[in-house]
Protein backbone atom coordinates (compact mmCIF):
# COMPACT_ATOMS: atom_id res chain seq x y z
CA UNK A 1 0.00 0.00 0.00
CA UNK A 2 2.71 2.49 0.93
CA UNK A 3 4.42 1.39 -2.23
CA UNK A 4 1.37 2.41 -4.40
CA UNK A 5 0.91 5.79 -2.24
CA UNK A 6 4.43 6.92 -3.23
CA UNK A 7 4.08 5.92 -6.84
CA UNK A 8 0.96 7.95 -6.85
CA UNK A 9 2.62 10.94 -4.95
CA UNK A 10 5.54 10.93 -7.14
CA UNK A 11 3.75 10.82 -10.41
CA UNK A 12 1.75 13.43 -9.36
CA UNK A 13 5.05 15.85 -8.12
CA UNK A 14 6.44 14.71 -11.42
CA UNK A 15 3.58 16.69 -13.70
CA UNK A 16 4.14 20.18 -11.98
CA UNK A 17 7.05 20.81 -13.99
CA UNK A 18 5.11 19.67 -17.20
CA UNK A 19 2.72 22.17 -16.13
CA UNK A 20 5.15 24.41 -15.31
CA UNK A 21 6.85 23.95 -19.27
CA UNK A 22 3.59 24.01 -21.14
CA UNK A 23 3.20 27.45 -18.68
CA UNK A 24 6.25 28.68 -20.28
CA UNK A 25 5.17 27.86 -23.67
CA UNK A 26 2.06 29.12 -23.55
CA UNK A 27 3.83 33.05 -21.99
CA UNK A 28 6.50 32.85 -24.50
CA UNK A 29 4.07 33.02 -27.49
CA UNK A 30 1.72 34.70 -25.98
CA UNK A 31 4.56 37.64 -25.46
CA UNK A 32 5.60 37.14 -29.52
CA UNK A 33 2.12 37.58 -30.29
CA UNK A 34 1.72 40.79 -28.41
CA UNK A 35 5.09 42.29 -29.94
CA UNK A 36 3.55 44.31 -33.17
CA UNK A 37 0.74 45.53 -31.10
CA UNK A 38 1.00 49.35 -30.86
CA UNK A 39 0.79 51.54 -27.99
CA UNK A 40 -2.39 53.40 -27.12
CA UNK A 41 -2.62 56.89 -27.11
CA UNK A 42 -1.12 58.93 -24.45
CA UNK A 43 0.42 62.18 -22.93
CA UNK A 44 3.30 60.26 -22.22
CA UNK A 45 5.52 56.90 -21.66
CA UNK A 46 6.47 55.31 -18.39
CA UNK A 47 9.70 54.09 -18.24
CA UNK A 48 10.23 50.49 -18.50
CA UNK A 49 12.19 50.13 -15.37
CA UNK A 50 9.51 52.45 -13.20
CA UNK A 51 6.63 49.75 -14.38
CA UNK A 52 8.86 47.17 -13.36
CA UNK A 53 9.92 48.66 -10.27
CA UNK A 54 5.62 48.98 -9.77
CA UNK A 55 5.58 45.14 -10.42
CA UNK A 56 8.34 44.75 -8.08
CA UNK A 57 7.03 46.40 -4.99
CA UNK A 58 3.43 44.61 -5.55
CA UNK A 59 4.88 41.39 -5.34
CA UNK A 60 6.81 42.20 -2.19
CA UNK A 61 4.11 43.37 -0.40
CA UNK A 62 1.60 40.70 -0.70
CA UNK A 63 -0.79 38.89 1.60
CA UNK A 64 -0.72 35.21 1.34
CA UNK A 65 -3.63 32.61 1.75
CA UNK A 66 -2.29 29.51 2.79
CA UNK A 67 -4.36 26.81 0.53
CA UNK A 68 -2.89 22.97 2.64
CA UNK A 69 0.40 22.93 1.49
CA UNK A 70 0.50 26.02 -0.88
CA UNK A 71 -0.33 29.17 -0.58
CA UNK A 72 -2.38 31.94 -3.00
CA UNK A 73 -0.79 35.34 -2.96
CA UNK A 74 -2.81 38.12 -3.29
CA UNK A 75 -1.04 41.76 -4.50
CA UNK A 76 -1.95 44.98 -5.88
CA UNK A 77 -0.12 44.29 -9.36
CA UNK A 78 -3.26 44.69 -11.09
CA UNK A 79 -3.01 48.53 -10.28
CA UNK A 80 0.69 48.27 -12.18
CA UNK A 81 -0.61 46.09 -14.93
CA UNK A 82 -3.41 48.99 -15.34
CA UNK A 83 -1.38 51.67 -14.98
CA UNK A 84 0.92 49.72 -17.93
CA UNK A 85 -2.06 49.42 -20.33
CA UNK A 86 -2.59 52.95 -20.84
CA UNK A 87 0.69 54.47 -20.82
CA UNK A 88 3.09 51.92 -22.24
CA UNK A 89 3.53 49.28 -25.10
CA UNK A 90 2.01 46.06 -24.94
CA UNK A 91 5.42 43.84 -25.10
CA UNK A 92 7.18 46.77 -22.35
CA UNK A 93 4.09 46.27 -20.19
CA UNK A 94 4.93 41.91 -20.32
CA UNK A 95 8.56 42.28 -19.88
CA UNK A 96 8.19 45.17 -16.83
CA UNK A 97 5.65 42.60 -15.61
CA UNK A 98 8.45 39.14 -15.99
CA UNK A 99 11.47 41.39 -14.72
CA UNK A 100 9.22 42.71 -11.47
CA UNK A 101 8.20 39.32 -10.66
CA UNK A 102 11.00 38.05 -11.10
CA UNK A 103 13.28 40.26 -8.74
CA UNK A 104 10.54 39.64 -6.73
CA UNK A 105 9.80 36.42 -6.06
CA UNK A 106 14.08 35.72 -6.18
CA UNK A 107 15.46 38.18 -4.07
CA UNK A 108 12.91 38.41 -1.25
CA UNK A 109 10.72 35.04 -1.28
CA UNK A 110 13.46 32.72 -2.37
CA UNK A 111 11.32 30.57 -4.20
CA UNK A 112 12.35 27.56 -5.07
CA UNK A 113 13.40 26.86 -9.32
CA UNK A 114 9.84 24.92 -9.50
CA UNK A 115 7.54 27.65 -7.84
CA UNK A 116 9.71 30.28 -9.29
CA UNK A 117 9.15 28.77 -12.80
CA UNK A 118 5.46 28.07 -12.75
CA UNK A 119 4.56 31.41 -11.08
CA UNK A 120 6.67 33.54 -13.81
CA UNK A 121 5.16 31.69 -16.32
CA UNK A 122 1.78 32.19 -15.06
CA UNK A 123 2.18 35.92 -14.18
CA UNK A 124 3.51 36.14 -17.71
CA UNK A 125 0.60 35.10 -19.35
CA UNK A 126 -1.60 36.85 -17.53
CA UNK A 127 -0.20 39.87 -18.66
CA UNK A 128 -0.08 39.01 -22.24
CA UNK A 129 -3.38 37.87 -22.18
CA UNK A 130 -4.79 40.90 -20.70
CA UNK A 131 -2.98 43.58 -22.75
CA UNK A 132 -3.89 41.86 -25.99
CA UNK A 133 -7.72 41.74 -24.97
CA UNK A 134 -7.20 45.44 -23.82
CA UNK A 135 -6.18 46.57 -27.36
CA UNK A 136 -8.75 44.57 -29.03
CA UNK A 137 -11.30 45.69 -26.70
CA UNK A 138 -10.16 49.33 -26.11
CA UNK A 139 -11.28 52.03 -28.64
CA UNK A 140 -8.79 54.07 -30.50
CA UNK A 141 -10.64 57.11 -30.57
CA UNK A 142 -11.31 57.43 -26.74
CA UNK A 143 -8.02 56.11 -25.01
CA UNK A 144 -9.56 57.51 -21.28
CA UNK A 145 -13.50 57.38 -21.72
CA UNK A 146 -15.93 54.88 -20.19
CA UNK A 147 -15.28 51.90 -22.84
CA UNK A 148 -11.67 52.19 -22.44
CA UNK A 149 -12.10 51.85 -18.43
CA UNK A 150 -14.33 49.15 -18.97
CA UNK A 151 -11.93 47.00 -21.54
CA UNK A 152 -9.07 47.16 -18.72
CA UNK A 153 -12.02 45.71 -16.18
CA UNK A 154 -12.57 42.81 -18.17
CA UNK A 155 -8.92 42.20 -19.30
CA UNK A 156 -7.54 42.08 -16.33
CA UNK A 157 -10.30 40.51 -14.64
CA UNK A 158 -10.06 37.63 -17.31
CA UNK A 159 -6.19 37.53 -17.09
CA UNK A 160 -6.74 36.86 -12.96
CA UNK A 161 -9.40 34.47 -14.03
CA UNK A 162 -6.50 32.58 -16.06
CA UNK A 163 -4.09 33.26 -13.25
CA UNK A 164 -6.38 31.23 -10.29
CA UNK A 165 -7.38 28.56 -12.80
CA UNK A 166 -3.70 28.05 -13.59
CA UNK A 167 -3.32 27.72 -9.52
CA UNK A 168 -5.72 25.22 -8.97
CA UNK A 169 -4.56 23.48 -11.78
CA UNK A 170 -1.19 22.96 -9.95
CA UNK A 171 -2.53 22.31 -6.79
CA UNK A 172 -4.62 19.03 -7.85
CA UNK A 173 -1.55 17.95 -9.62
CA UNK A 174 0.61 18.47 -6.95
CA UNK A 175 -2.05 16.47 -4.49
CA UNK A 176 -4.43 14.62 -6.53
CA UNK A 177 -7.55 16.30 -5.17
CA UNK A 178 -9.14 19.76 -4.51
CA UNK A 179 -11.49 21.43 -1.76
CA UNK A 180 -14.35 22.43 -3.49
CA UNK A 181 -15.16 24.50 -1.07
CA UNK A 182 -11.78 26.04 -0.47
CA UNK A 183 -11.36 26.15 -3.85
CA UNK A 184 -14.42 28.24 -4.68
CA UNK A 185 -13.50 30.42 -1.71
CA UNK A 186 -10.05 31.41 -2.84
CA UNK A 187 -11.30 32.21 -6.34
CA UNK A 188 -14.42 34.66 -5.13
CA UNK A 189 -11.56 36.19 -2.79
CA UNK A 190 -8.70 36.13 -5.82
CA UNK A 191 -11.35 37.86 -8.38
CA UNK A 192 -12.79 40.60 -5.67
CA UNK A 193 -9.32 41.76 -4.92
CA UNK A 194 -8.49 41.68 -8.86
CA UNK A 195 -12.36 44.32 -9.29
CA UNK A 196 -11.07 46.18 -6.34
CA UNK A 197 -7.23 46.43 -7.99
CA UNK A 198 -8.63 47.40 -10.99
CA UNK A 199 -10.86 50.26 -10.38
CA UNK A 200 -8.14 51.26 -8.06
CA UNK A 201 -5.54 51.16 -10.66
CA UNK A 202 -8.06 53.40 -13.18
CA UNK A 203 -8.75 55.92 -10.30
CA UNK A 204 -4.83 56.44 -10.64
CA UNK A 205 -4.68 56.54 -14.39
CA UNK A 206 -7.49 59.06 -14.77
CA UNK A 207 -5.03 61.27 -12.13
CA UNK A 208 -2.01 60.54 -14.26
CA UNK A 209 -4.15 61.25 -16.95
CA UNK A 210 -5.30 64.95 -16.13
CA UNK A 211 -3.56 65.64 -12.91
CA UNK A 212 -0.36 63.98 -12.49
CA UNK A 213 0.90 66.37 -10.03
CA UNK A 214 -1.46 64.76 -7.56
CA UNK A 215 -0.93 61.23 -7.93
CA UNK A 216 0.87 61.29 -4.66
CA UNK A 217 -2.37 61.55 -3.04
CA UNK A 218 -3.42 58.14 -4.03
CA UNK A 219 -0.33 56.86 -1.01
CA UNK A 220 -2.18 56.66 1.97
CA UNK A 221 -5.72 54.91 0.22
CA UNK A 222 -3.37 52.73 -1.83
CA UNK A 223 -1.57 51.95 1.71
CA UNK A 224 -5.19 51.26 3.30
CA UNK A 225 -5.94 48.80 0.65
CA UNK A 226 -3.36 46.60 1.44
CA UNK A 227 -3.29 46.79 4.99
CA UNK A 228 -7.51 46.42 4.73
CA UNK A 229 -6.35 42.84 2.40
CA UNK A 230 -4.15 42.21 5.54
CA UNK A 231 -6.45 42.38 7.85
CA UNK A 232 -9.37 40.44 6.49
CA UNK A 233 -6.87 37.49 6.06
CA UNK A 234 -5.79 38.03 9.16
CA UNK A 235 -9.20 37.70 10.75
CA UNK A 236 -10.40 34.73 8.41
CA UNK A 237 -7.92 32.85 9.61
CA UNK A 238 -7.92 33.53 13.33
CA UNK A 239 -11.24 32.77 12.69
CA UNK A 240 -10.86 29.64 11.11
CA UNK A 241 -8.65 28.46 13.57
CA UNK A 242 -11.55 29.31 16.92
CA UNK A 243 -14.04 27.11 15.06
CA UNK A 244 -11.49 24.02 14.82
CA UNK A 245 -10.85 24.20 18.50
CA UNK A 246 -14.12 24.81 19.30
CA UNK A 247 -15.26 21.90 16.75
CA UNK A 248 -12.30 19.47 18.38
CA UNK A 249 -12.98 20.52 22.11
CA UNK A 250 -16.83 19.09 21.35
CA UNK A 251 -15.64 16.10 19.32
CA UNK A 252 -13.19 15.06 22.04
CA UNK A 253 -16.24 15.51 25.03
CA UNK A 254 -18.78 13.65 23.19
CA UNK A 255 -16.96 10.71 21.27
CA UNK A 256 -17.34 7.59 22.35
CA UNK A 257 -14.08 6.02 21.19
CA UNK A 258 -10.75 7.97 22.54
CA UNK A 259 -8.44 6.86 20.44
CA UNK A 260 -9.94 7.27 16.94
CA UNK A 261 -11.42 11.21 18.49
CA UNK A 262 -7.39 11.36 19.00
CA UNK A 263 -7.16 10.42 15.46
CA UNK A 264 -9.51 12.71 14.31
CA UNK A 265 -7.85 15.61 16.31
CA UNK A 266 -4.43 15.10 15.09
CA UNK A 267 -5.78 15.04 11.32
CA UNK A 268 -7.79 18.55 11.96
CA UNK A 269 -4.67 19.70 13.83
CA UNK A 270 -2.10 18.61 10.51
CA UNK A 271 -4.76 20.81 8.56
CA UNK A 272 -5.07 24.07 10.85
CA UNK A 273 -1.19 24.36 11.57
CA UNK A 274 -0.48 23.14 7.93
CA UNK A 275 2.07 20.53 8.98
CA UNK A 276 3.04 17.53 7.67
CA UNK A 277 2.81 15.10 10.77
CA UNK A 278 0.90 15.43 14.30
CA UNK A 279 1.62 12.89 17.37
CA UNK A 280 0.46 12.39 20.98
CA UNK A 281 2.91 10.36 23.26
CA UNK A 282 1.47 9.80 26.65
CA UNK A 283 3.95 9.33 29.41
CA UNK A 284 3.33 5.82 31.86
CA UNK A 285 1.01 6.72 34.70
CA UNK A 286 2.26 3.58 37.19
CA UNK A 287 5.22 1.41 37.16
CA UNK A 288 5.10 -1.34 34.31
CA UNK A 289 3.31 0.88 32.25
CA UNK A 290 4.87 1.71 28.78
CA UNK A 291 5.27 5.16 26.83
CA UNK A 292 2.54 5.19 24.11
CA UNK A 293 2.11 7.52 21.08
CA UNK A 294 -0.68 7.93 18.43
CA UNK A 295 0.44 10.14 15.63
CA UNK A 296 -1.24 10.82 11.98
CA UNK A 297 1.47 11.86 8.80
CA UNK A 298 1.69 11.84 5.09
CA UNK A 299 -0.10 8.87 4.43
CA UNK A 300 0.04 7.29 7.47
CA UNK A 301 -1.95 6.69 10.56
CA UNK A 302 -0.90 5.41 13.66
CA UNK A 303 -3.29 4.17 16.35
CA UNK A 304 -2.02 3.92 19.52
CA UNK A 305 1.21 1.85 20.33
CA UNK A 306 4.12 1.74 22.52
CA UNK A 307 6.72 4.51 21.82
CA UNK A 308 10.35 2.21 20.09
CA UNK A 309 12.83 4.66 21.99
CA UNK A 310 15.85 3.16 24.33
CA UNK A 311 15.74 4.94 28.09
CA UNK A 312 17.85 7.92 26.86
CA UNK A 313 15.39 8.89 24.05
CA UNK A 314 12.46 8.21 26.57
CA UNK A 315 14.58 11.07 28.70
CA UNK A 316 14.83 13.52 26.24
CA UNK A 317 10.98 13.75 25.35
CA UNK A 318 10.04 13.12 28.98
CA UNK A 319 12.56 16.36 29.37
CA UNK A 320 10.31 18.29 27.02
CA UNK A 321 8.15 18.82 29.39
CA UNK A 322 10.22 22.05 31.30
CA UNK A 323 10.51 23.54 27.71
CA UNK A 324 7.29 23.60 26.70
CA UNK A 325 5.29 25.28 24.95
CA UNK A 326 7.60 26.09 22.44
CA UNK A 327 8.40 26.34 19.11
CA UNK A 328 11.46 24.40 17.77
CA UNK A 329 13.45 24.85 14.41
CA UNK A 330 17.10 24.60 13.66
CA UNK A 331 18.09 28.36 13.76
CA UNK A 332 16.96 28.95 17.66
CA UNK A 333 16.37 25.51 19.09
CA UNK A 334 18.19 24.24 22.29
CA UNK A 335 20.86 21.23 22.11
CA UNK A 336 17.72 18.98 23.75
CA UNK A 337 15.41 20.82 21.18
CA UNK A 338 16.98 19.29 18.48
CA UNK A 339 17.84 16.08 19.58
CA UNK A 340 14.06 15.92 20.44
CA UNK A 341 13.43 17.58 16.51
CA UNK A 342 15.76 14.17 15.37
CA UNK A 343 14.15 12.00 17.73
CA UNK A 344 11.00 12.01 16.32
CA UNK A 345 12.62 13.17 12.59
CA UNK A 346 11.24 16.23 11.79
CA UNK A 347 12.90 19.68 10.68
CA UNK A 348 10.82 22.16 12.86
CA UNK A 349 7.49 22.33 14.86
CA UNK A 350 5.63 23.24 17.89
CA UNK A 351 5.15 20.63 21.09
CA UNK A 352 2.70 21.73 23.90
CA UNK A 353 1.84 19.83 27.39
CA UNK A 354 -0.74 17.62 27.91
CA UNK A 355 -1.50 18.05 31.55
CA UNK A 356 -3.99 16.63 34.37
CA UNK A 357 -4.40 19.06 37.68
CA UNK A 358 -0.75 17.94 39.45
CA UNK A 359 1.33 16.50 36.67
CA UNK A 360 1.96 16.16 33.12
CA UNK A 361 0.82 13.19 31.17
CA UNK A 362 2.11 13.51 27.81
CA UNK A 363 3.10 15.71 25.13
CA UNK A 364 1.43 17.01 21.73
CA UNK A 365 3.41 17.49 18.94
CA UNK A 366 2.81 19.00 15.42
CA UNK A 367 5.72 19.29 12.54
CA UNK A 368 7.13 19.98 9.35
CA UNK A 369 5.57 23.33 8.22
CA UNK A 370 3.72 23.35 4.66
CA UNK A 371 4.76 25.83 2.28
CA UNK A 372 7.42 28.26 2.14
CA UNK A 373 5.84 31.47 3.16
CA UNK A 374 5.38 31.11 6.48
CA UNK A 375 6.64 29.25 9.66
CA UNK A 376 5.24 28.46 13.13
CA UNK A 377 4.61 31.64 14.89
CA UNK A 378 3.49 32.91 18.52
CA UNK A 379 0.37 32.80 17.53
CA UNK A 380 0.28 29.37 16.39
CA UNK A 381 1.57 28.01 19.33
CA UNK A 382 -0.84 29.66 21.31
CA UNK A 383 -3.79 28.09 19.95
CA UNK A 384 -1.69 24.61 20.00
CA UNK A 385 -1.30 25.17 23.61
CA UNK A 386 -4.82 25.94 24.05
CA UNK A 387 -5.57 22.61 21.99
CA UNK A 388 -3.17 20.79 24.47
CA UNK A 389 -4.74 21.88 27.19
CA UNK A 390 -8.05 20.58 26.07
CA UNK A 391 -7.17 17.46 24.72
CA UNK A 392 -5.30 16.80 28.03
CA UNK A 393 -8.03 17.59 30.28
CA UNK A 394 -10.18 14.87 27.87
CA UNK A 395 -7.89 12.33 27.97
CA UNK A 396 -7.56 12.66 32.04
CA UNK A 397 -11.32 12.15 32.03
CA UNK A 398 -11.35 9.29 29.34
CA UNK A 399 -9.12 7.70 31.62
CA UNK A 400 -11.37 8.28 34.63
CA UNK A 401 -14.20 7.09 32.93
CA UNK A 402 -12.60 3.76 31.88
CA UNK A 403 -11.37 3.08 34.84
CA UNK A 404 -14.60 3.78 36.91
CA UNK A 405 -16.46 1.12 34.24
CA UNK A 406 -13.16 -1.17 34.73
CA UNK A 407 -14.91 -1.07 38.37
CA UNK A 408 -18.21 -1.17 37.95
CA UNK A 409 -17.73 -4.06 35.67
CA UNK A 410 -15.79 -5.98 38.67
CA UNK A 411 -18.33 -5.51 41.14
CA UNK A 412 -21.30 -7.11 38.75
CA UNK A 413 -18.43 -9.86 38.38
CA UNK A 414 -17.91 -10.73 42.18
CA UNK A 415 -21.27 -9.99 43.15
CA UNK A 416 -22.70 -12.68 39.91
CA UNK A 417 -20.13 -14.83 41.74
CA UNK A 418 -21.44 -14.19 45.05
CA UNK A 419 -25.11 -15.58 44.43
CA UNK A 420 -24.31 -18.52 41.63
CA UNK A 421 -22.94 -21.23 41.61
CA UNK A 422 -19.72 -21.61 39.90
CA UNK A 423 -19.76 -24.72 38.34
CA UNK A 424 -23.47 -24.44 37.13
CA UNK A 425 -23.61 -20.91 36.88
CA UNK A 426 -27.33 -22.04 38.90
CA UNK A 427 -28.57 -19.25 41.29
CA UNK A 428 -27.01 -20.43 44.75
CA UNK A 429 -28.99 -20.25 48.34
CA UNK A 430 -27.19 -16.76 49.10
CA UNK A 431 -29.70 -15.41 46.07
CA UNK A 432 -33.04 -17.90 47.15
CA UNK A 433 -32.75 -16.27 50.62
CA UNK A 434 -31.77 -12.44 49.49
CA UNK A 435 -35.27 -13.17 47.02
CA UNK A 436 -37.27 -14.33 49.62
CA UNK A 437 -36.46 -11.16 51.75
CA UNK A 438 -37.26 -8.96 49.25
CA UNK A 439 -40.85 -10.74 48.40
CA UNK A 440 -41.45 -10.33 52.62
Amino acid sequence: MMVRQARRLTARVGRVPLLAAALAGAAALATAAVVPLPQPPSPYTIPWWLLAALFCVAEICVVHVQFRREAESFSLSECALVIGLFFDRPVTVVLACLLGAAVALTLHRHQSPLKLAFNLGNFTLGAAVAVALFTLLAPRGDPIGIMASLAALVAVTLAGSLQAAMFVVALFLSEGRADRSGVFGNYGLAMLGTVINVCLGLIIVNLMWFHLEVVWLLVVPVAGVALGYRSYVSERENRQQITFLYDSSRHLQHAENLDTALLDVLKGSRDSFRAEMAEIIIFPTREGEVMVRTGVGVGRVEPMHAVDLDETGQELVTGMVATAPAILEPRTSSSDGLRFLAVLGIRDGMVAVLRRETRPIGLMVVGNRLGEVSAFDDEDLRLFEMLAAHTGSTLENGRLEHSLRQLTDLQCKLRHQALHDPLTGIANRALFQANVRDRQ
